[in-house]
């Protein structure tokens, strides 16, 4: 329903036009249809007045576009008149499914393409237009790989480019920092958060819904998926949980210490109307009966998960099994949000988990796979490709690519590729301090991650000029950061982890470090990466399956590089061993719902 109000004694400055570049011409026309609708809908005082010339139309949408020449130049034109309008262009800087041919090949538009093409629109608009605003929903050069990095400096550069050219205003959504806007402090720059409109969504459909402390709570069902739950739990101003392992630190078994009780730790759950757990597919057996033993009858719960990754590492196929069973309402999405709906990572990514055939010629931009046969040539291109092929081909520094490994052990797991790794991405210097540990060494400048959970940990939150902004407590399994400095004579080592967090380590503590140039890909799991490189050679067969495979590619925003051979890549689509597990949830699920209809 379109809200009248705020507008009743409004007027446009301009008669109004929207002109769409090809990358957001979906959006464009939504927007239009509801423009339409909604000026149509208003009672005018004096329609044919002279400053109401216009103002009803039956599009709004403009006619333009950006030929290209055969060297991929292009031009901008305008099919119709824009002298006197009030002329907003749209345009998707993201929309990588676009393409164009450049001396005979085919190319996918990138975000400088698409960033050319707009100031193109401008310059033939700006001249004769009354005014002219840019709607940009993702904001040219503004991500980081983390969201609470600043905008990059060329974010701000082209800004001051946008206004130089005669753009009166900016509009995106969810702007990562927008102090941004001080590029351009005397312009106009709006930067909508969803999170607003996800939560008014909510409310104006499940009219009894109460999104407070006492009647909501979010829950992470492990320490991985802690940061979007935070996240969501700040904007919505609502409590929050998560569910731990419990180990007996005293106790080794297998090389681990035993998981002594799965507990939850936060505000009891007692009255909640809603739950919201994330990241369900990682959530076992005993963590879902851990909850539900908290949880009152008559509470909702909304599970969020992909069935389609790796399983939990405990007893158990909760998620699979829930929606299985066909007795709760299931909602599927559809829509990609981490790569281009087009991106060759999601249509390679939906055939191997329908174990579909796969084509590895390299003919993608974003899905590459290099044919190798030894352990060495192996890590010599994967050391290649991170020092000199991707970090400018997605935008990232060495550091953000990922390198996803199925194993531990063995002439491409975890330990010997980190160990390799650390002497070519961060050799030995006299600048540098070390120190040695049990599993190798530390060096300043390393990648390392956290191998266990410890809420005792302090942590400190920095601003500019090393001033604390703020102190908490807990680290925990997973999280990654770089080693800032080595205190050989307060025996201590600071550890820079995401979002400006500062640990300092004891030495006796180091033992909860590792290095992660090279992680596993069970490790990987709920996270991203600007691009990930995976070698594939040999290794157990119940380890090399289809889940694992899937799940290392999703992790992938702009690349992903397989290394290895054909014939066991695909081997792992063909197998879908770990996916056979043996539970009786689903059955149980049924029988239960099935009685109670017969009570009833």
């Amino acid at each position: 329903m379109i809200e009248k109000e705020p507008f009743e004694n409004t007027l446009s400055v301009a008669p109004l036009k929207v002109a769409a570049l090809e990358s957001c011409t979906e959006l464009a026309e939504k927007v239009d249809k509801h423009l339409v609708e909604f000026r149509k809908s208003r009672e005018l005082g004096n329609a044919a007045a002279v400053h109401f010339m216009g103002y009803v139309e039956n599009s709004y949408l403009l006619q333009t576009s950006c030929p290209r020449f055969g060297t991929g130049e292009a031009k901008g034109v305008i099919k119709e008149s824009v002298r006197g309008v009030d002329l907003f262009i749209m345009v998707d800087i993201t929309n990588y499914s676009l393409t164009y041919s450049v001396c005979g090949y085919e190319n996918h538009m990138s975000p400088d393409n698409h960033y050319q093409d707009l100031k193109r629109i401008i310059a033939a608009s700006v001249a004769v237009a009354h005014r002219v605003t840019v709607i940009m929903p993702f904001l040219y050069e503004s991500r980081q790989h983390k969201r609470t990095q600043r905008e990059s400096l060329d974010c701000a550069l082209a800004l001051q480019e946008l206004i130089a050219m005669g753009v009166s205003n900016i509009i995106t959504f969810d702007a990562h920092d927008p102090r941004v806007a001080n590029a351009i402090p005397l312009y106009g720059f709006d930067s909508f958060n969803p999170s607003y409109q996800f939560i008014k969504t909510i409310l104006e459909t499940e009219k009894d819904l109460k999104m407070d402390s006492d009647h909501m709570m979010i829950i992470s069902p492990d320490e991985g998926a802690m940061n979007r739950a935070v996240y969501f739990a700040n904007v919505i101003g609502v409590d929050m949980g998560m569910f731990y392992k419990r180990r007996d630190y005293s106790v080794i078994v297998d090389g681990k210490n035993p998981i002594v009780a799965h507990e939850f730790l936060g505000n009891e759950v007692e009255g909640k109307d809603v739950i919201i757990i994330d990241e369900m597919s990682m959530v076992d057996i005993n963590l879902i009966h851990a909850l539900l033993k908290a949880v009152l009858v008559g509470t909702r719960l909304i599970l969020v998960g992909d069935v389609n990754q790796l399983p939990s590492v405990g007893p158990g196929n909760v998620l699979k099994d829930m929606i299985n069973a066909q007795c709760f309402q299931v909602v599927r999405l559809s829509k990609i949000f981490r790569q281009a709906s087009q991106s060759d990572i999601i249509v390679n990514a939906h055939k191997i988990n329908r174990g579909e055939r796969v084509s590895l010629e390299n003919k993608s931009k974003d899905f590459l796979f290099l044919k190798r046969d030894n352990a060495d040539v192996i890590i010599s291109v994967i050391i290649t490709l991170i020092q000199k092929k991707l970090p400018h081909y997605v935008n990232a520094k060495e550091l953000e690519l990922q390198v996803l490994t199925p194993m531990r052990k063995g002439l491409l797991g975890v330990e010997r590729l980190n160990n390799i790794l650390q002497e070519y991405l961060n050799p030995p210097s006299p600048s540098k301090k070390e120190k040695e540990v049990p599993s190798g060494l530390f060096r300043e400048g390393d990648k390392v991650m956290q191998t266990k959970n410890n809420y005792q940990m302090e942590w400190e939150w920095k601003g500019l000029n090393g001033i604390i902004l703020e102190k908490g407590m807990g680290v925990f399994n997973g999280d990654t950061g770089i080693i800032c400095e080595i205190n050989e004579f307060a025996e201590t080592m600071c550890v820079e982890f995401d979002e400006n967090k500062f640990v300092t380590y004891t030495f006796k503590q180091l033992e909860e470090l590792e290095l992660a140039y090279a992680i596993t890909i069970h490790k990987s799991q709920g996270s991203e990466y600007p691009a990930v490189i995976v070698p594939l050679l040999t290794g157990p067969q119940m380890l090399m399956n289809r889940n694992l495979l899937y799940t290392a590619i999703t992790r992938a925003r702009k690349c992903v590089c397989l290394v290895g051979s054909p014939d066991t890549f695909y081997s792992m689509v063909d197998n879908q061993k770990e996916q056979l597990r043996y539970s009786g949830l689903k059955e149980c699920i049924c029988e239960l719902i099935s009685e109670e209809r017969e009570d009833q």
